[in-house]
């Protein structure tokens, strides 16, 4: 009866802290960078649980020599929901990318203004490739696994050697 009685409440703080956890990026190369995050989220509505997707948004622009926040929480939010398995394209106009395995969507739409201090697209369904086909813009590029954690903090290291 202990066991079961520690177990539950583990349970319950488990779930009902509001994590601080966060994910950054940081910019160890030679130039400065565009990066888009994907991650598995699944929302959550009052006290009801939605279905989960792949998201992607972007593009985040990191200076060099930089370190900045891209996602806000790692895990459980009590009032967002989950997030977690993060994977990232990042690139160096012109230069160098940091590329993976695994395709997600992304907006390359030419004609956008961007501006490096917001956050530029954000697409649900991000793993369906063909989900969007009037967008001719949502490409899908390959991410490449940062972390599979479901709490605590990480940060993406971007080097000229990766």
């Amino acid at each position: 009866m202990k066991h079961i009685l520690l177990a539950t409440c583990a349970l319950l703080i488990f779930f009902n802290l509001k994590t601080e956890a966060q994910v950054y990026c940081k910019n160890d190369s030679s130039e400065p960078v565009w990066l888009s995050l994907a991650y598995h989220y699944t929302p959550k509505t009052g006290d009801k649980w939605q279905e989960g997707n792949w998201v992607s948004e972007g593009w985040y622009y990191i200076p060099t020599g930089t370190t900045k926040q891209i996602h806000n929480f790692i895990g459980i939010d009590e009032n967002v929901g989950l997030a977690y398995e993060f994977y990232y394209f990042a690139f160096q106009p012109e230069k160098k990318e940091w590329t993976g395995y695994r395709p997600f969507l992304t907006d390359i739409d030419p004609n956008k203004d961007f501006k490096s201090d917001l956050l530029d697209f954000r697409i649900y369904q991000a793993d369906l490739l063909d989900a969007y086909p009037e967008n001719i813009f949502l490409v899908p590029f390959k991410f490449r696994f940062a972390t599979g954690q479901r709490f605590g903090t990480y940060t993406i290291v971007l080097k000229d050697t990766d």
